[in-house]
């Protein structure tokens, strides 16, 4: 009968960390990665709604509430078409850089026909500004 020495089941790894607390760190990290955004989003979103709450019970006091919900209409309607211009004009652009350059193409760096004819120095003679 061969009997071969074996290493315990819960004896620390060679490298002097234990798996178990690697693990523990990881999901540690994981966990902080998705608390402190949450928790600044809704400090935001908590702003924002204990300003309009403060602001629609004003106006509700003055009998103007009427006014409110027009300025916040206008308000959101400013801010939905400011986003979808800049939404579009940031895609569009996008796009053109993206099939403009190679360096999605499968290559990994720009293809010569992006470059043609786009680069043109005055100075010759010096070889820091010649294009490479």
């Amino acid at each position: 009968m061969d009997t071969m020495p074996s290493a315990p089941v819960n004896s620390p790894q060679p490298s002097g960390e234990d798996p178990r607390q690697k693990g523990r760190n990881s999901r540690l990290g994981f966990l902080l990665q998705l608390l402190i955004p949450a928790a600044i989003l809704l400090l935001i979103a908590v702003g924002m709604v204990t300003g309009y709450l403060q602001k629609w019970l004003w106006m509700g006091q003055l009998h103007y509430t009427g006014i409110f919900w027009t300025l916040l209409s206008v308000q959101w309607t400013m801010f939905a078409v400011a986003f979808v211009f800049v939404f579009l004009f940031m895609w569009i652009n996008l796009r053109q850089a993206l099939r403009n350059s190679g360096a999605f193409a499968g290559g990994g760096a720009p293809t010569q026909g992006a470059m043609s004819g786009s680069m043109s120095f005055s100075c010759p003679s010096i070889s820091c500004c010649r294009p490479v």
